[in-house]
Parts: structure tokens; C-alpha cells; sequence
């Protein structure tokens, strides 16, 4: 459960990310 969690972040950090560049 633990790593799952831990996947969601990153995978929320990633994709706030290239949204974030794609904008600019």
C-alpha cells in the first residue's frame, strides 16, 4: 500500500510538472 501511495505522488508531482511547461 505504502509503495502504491508512493506512486500516486510522483505520478501527481510528474504530471503537475508538464502541465506546468506545457502552459508556458
Amino acid at each position: 500500500m505504502a509503495s502504491f501511495t508512493c506512486s500516486v505522488q510522483m505520478w501527481t508531482a510528474v504530471s503537475a510538472s508538464v502541465a506546468y511547461k506545457g502552459h508556458e
